[in-house]
């Protein structure tokens, strides 16, 4: 039996298993980008340091306060692994000598940040406008070098960072994946040559000038080529572990963004605005903007800053991007489009346009046909989420597919409630002419044997 124990790093102080009581981390990913999953760690800490309580006036962590980071270890056999880096979202005592801690990872972080948005008719890569992410953030990213020229174009309304990063991932087709990451958000896909990013870190504080969300100093990523992926028999599993079919899906519908400059006009403000500067907010994007009252100092497709040296009525124009929307689809063949209730429709990705369009719907129909789902407790430190999986089910057959979800009790022996998405794989089989013998299952129209190539 392994053995195991956790570590919080806070700043200059860290936490051990004599003081831990509780601790798990919920880890998540998305492999289309639909969504964009947040982990999240709970903490429940033992100290009788008056430092850590919350009615000492004088305590050294006076400035506990939201997205201040901290860095989670599990230690296996004696070898300490980062198990991620998280951020404050939440804080109590809820004794003079127990102190929690909820905490979300980078992609949480960044659900805290507001983004302004912006439209690109000329195509942007992708390498340059999460760059900018990184800047404005102060967050690392890591991307997959297959896809960091990939060319963006569109719309990305006024949002937060996490709902802006979505939109990209999702238009060419990747994921964005934080869990045993070291303190970056790796952006790839699932098909990629490439395989997972390894990332060196080194103690210090922060330099001078140094974002203090860090508190380390960070080496370049190296690619690996490729990526082990594991493979788990029944004796790895823990009882009571289920294999589900997700919701048949039998087609597709993506709505195309397309955007163009436009001639009509519009009133965007008209008012009074007292001395100083004032952001002005558009409802869609707009170009061409024009004011009186006051100037201009910055502006983008969805906002205006506006500034007042007398205080006076203040007018702004601006006018639209026009839009066409064109529908693309993918269907299950001979299916049409007539059971609406099996067919997501997806409204809203507005750098989905009519060049990208057709390849996102087959690429999300695609997924939606991996129907199988097993759950299962595990003990594999080895493994994480994003990590391609084989599990051994019965006759002889395999289900491959894609750690999306684990739950991991880091103080209770490193047991992870965990969720595989996947389908049957067929590693050999053995045909036989005829049909079914009456009451054989049809999903044995083969009989399968180790060993023997698909023929």
């Amino acid at each position: 039996m392994a053995k195991t124990a956790v570590s919080v790093v806070f700043g200059d102080y860290e936490f051990t298993s004599e003081d831990i009581r509780e601790a798990s981390v919920v880890e998540e990913f998305d492999p289309m980008a639909i969504t964009l999953p947040i982990s999240t760690c709970d903490l429940l800490l033992y100290t009788e340091d008056a430092d850590f309580s919350i009615m000492n006036p004088f305590r050294k962590f006076l400035n506990f306060r939201k997205k201040q980071p901290l860095s989670i270890y599990e230690i296996i056999n004696g070898k300490k692994e980062l198990i991620g880096l998280y951020f404050l979202d939440a804080w109590e005592n809820t004794s003079t000598t127990l102190v929690e801690l909820r905490c979300v990872d980078q992609i949480g972080l960044l659900d805290m940040l507001p983004y302004d948005g912006g439209i690109w008719l000329t195509p942007i890569s992708v390498s340059e406008l999460i760059g900018q992410f990184s800047v404005d953030t102060g967050i690392q990213f890591q991307i997959d070098p297959d896809i960091e020229n990939e060319q963006i174009t569109g719309w990305i309304p006024i949002c937060t960072y996490r709902e802006a990063l979505q939109q990209i991932c999702f238009a060419i087709g990747a994921y964005a994946l934080t869990p045993r990451q070291a303190g970056f958000i790796k952006i790839a896909r699932l098909a990629s040559e490439h395989g997972v990013v390894t990332q060196g870190i080194r103690s210090g504080i922060a330099k001078t000038g140094q974002l203090r969300v860090w508190q380390r100093r960070w080496r370049p990523a190296q690619w690996e080529l490729t990526r082990e992926a594991y493979r788990f028999d029944a004796s790895q599993i823990g009882t009571g572990s289920p294999i589900t079919q997700r919701p048949f899906v039998s087609g597709i519908e993506v709505t195309a963004h397309n955007y163009s400059l436009g001639d009509e006009e519009k009133d965007l403000f008209d008012g009074v605005l007292p001395v100083g500067t004032h952001k002005i907010v558009f409802s869609e994007p707009m170009h061409s903007l024009n004011v009186s009252g006051g100037t201009i100092d910055e502006s983008g497709a969805n906002h205006a800053f506006v500034t007042v040296a007398v205080e006076g009525n203040v007018s702004l124009t601006g006018k639209v991007y026009v839009v066409s929307k064109n529908l693309f689809s993918k269907y299950i063949s001979g299916n049409g489009n007539d059971d609406k209730e099996s067919i997501p429709t997806i409204k809203d990705a507005t750098l989905v346009n009519n060049a990208n369009a057709a390849e996102v719907a087959k690429r999300i129909f695609d997924y939606y046909q991996i129907r199988l789902e097993k759950r299962m407790k595990l003990f594999a430190p080895e493994a994480a989420v994003g990590d391609e999986v084989f599990i051994a089910v019965e006759s002889d057959q395999e289900i491959r597919g894609y750690i999306e979800r684990m739950e991991v009790n880091l103080a209770g022996g490193f047991i992870a409630e965990t969720v595989v998405s996947g389908d049957v794989l067929i590693l050999s089989r053995d045909r036989y002419a005829g049909v079914c013998a009456t009451g054989q299952s049809n999903v044995l129209q083969y009989r399968f044997r180790s060993g023997i190539d698909n023929q």
